[in-house]
């Protein structure tokens, strides 16, 4: 299965989410409720980017995140990483009581590798999501 899936959506996942601002929030229902805020938006999005199609990975797949930001300075990628978590998790089936868009089998480590990456050129902002499968 040589398919892949290139998404570009003309929004950054929400900088709230970053490490640094999370050390800042100390309850964690704030983070809880905008870890799901940001799911449902991400959803939204990823559907708008679709145009209709919806293809499904049913085979192990690597999905990169690659973040175009306005201003161009240093910026961390473990930071960064848990922003992309309510990205990954809206792709994946999910479970009934909660479902996601069914792109991606399931977001654990055995079905996804999420890669993330910074453009380094600035401009508007955006997320490139590629999807393909994952290499044995």
């Amino acid at each position: 299965m040589s398919r892949r899936l290139r998404l570009v959506i003309d929004a950054l996942p929400d900088s709230n989410l970053t490490k640094n601002r999370q050390q800042n929030t100390r309850h964690t229902m704030v983070t809880a409720r905008r870890k799901s805020a940001e799911r449902q938006r991400a959803g939204w999005l990823i559907l708008a980017a679709l145009n209709g199609e919806r293809p499904e990975f049913r085979v192990p797949v690597r999905v990169t995140f690659s973040l175009r930001f306005p201003v161009r300075r240093r910026r961390d990628k473990d930071g960064w990483t848990p922003t992309i978590s309510p990205w990954l998790d809206i792709l994946a089936v999910g479970p009934p009581a909660n479902p996601g868009l069914g792109i991606i089998y399931d977001d654990s480590s055995e079905w996804a590798t999420p890669v993330l990456e910074f453009e380094p050129e600035p401009g508007e902002p955006r997320t490139i999501i590629t999807i393909e499968p994952r290499n044995p």
